[in-house]
C-alpha cells in the first residue's frame, strides 16, 4: 500500500518590519516551525508544526490573483477596502495591483504615474491551503490577529 505525503501548508505573512505586532507574529510563526525548548520544570518538548512560511515585507503587495483569493477567503468583494487602503471597490484594487505588477512597481509599494496610491493593511496572515486569512489593523484587531494566528497554527498538521 502506498502512502502519499501531504505537502506542507503554505502560510504567507504580509509583514511590516517596523511594526512590533507584525514582528511578534513573524516570531511566533517561526517558532511554531521549530521544536522549542521544554518549559522549565518539564521534560516534554513542543512538536513543530509543518508549514512553509512565505514572508512578503513592506512595501511588497499581493499579486492580483492573491488579492482576489484573500478577498474571497474573507467573504467577498466587500472586504477589499478593509485590506487595501486607497481604493473604494474591489475592481479598483484589482486594477491597481495589475497596473503595479505590469509596471513592476513592487519596490515602490504600488506608487507610480497613473497608478493609485495603495497600501496594504499589515500584518496579514494567509493560509492558502485552507482558505483562511487573519488581518491586523488597529490594536484590537492585532490582539485578535495574534489569537487567530495561534489557533490557525494549532490546526495545521504536526511534523
Amino acid at each position: 500500500m502506498f502512502r502519499f505525503n501531504k505537502t506542507p501548508d503554505v502560510l504567507t505573512l504580509f509583514h511590516h518590519p517596523k511594526s512590533e505586532s507584525s514582528n511578534r507574529i513573524l516570531s511566533f510563526l517561526k517558532s511554531a516551525q521549530t521544536p522549542s525548548t521544554p518549559p522549565q520544570g518539564t521534560t516534554t518538548t513542543a512538536i513543530p508544526v509543518k508549514f512553509d512560511l512565505d514572508v512578503v515585507p513592506a512595501p511588497g503587495l499581493p499579486t492580483p490573483d492573491q488579492f482576489k483569493s484573500i478577498v474571497d477567503f474573507l467573504g467577498g468583494e466587500a472586504y477589499a477596502t478593509k485590506i487595501l487602503r486607497g481604493i473604494s471597490t474591489f475592481s479598483e484594487g484589482a486594477r491597481a495591483l495589475a497596473e503595479k505588477e505590469s509596471k513592476n512597481l513592487a519596490e515602490e509599494g504600488g506608487k507610480g504615474p497613473g497608478v493609485l496610491n495603495i497600501e496594504l493593511v499589515r500584518p496579514i496572515v494567509v493560509d492558502w491551503n485552507n482558505g483562511r486569512v487573519v488581518v491586523g489593523g488597529n490594536e484590537e484587531d492585532l490582539k485578535r490577529l495574534e489569537e487567530e494566528v495561534k489557533k490557525l497554527v494549532e490546526t495545521l498538521p504536526e511534523d
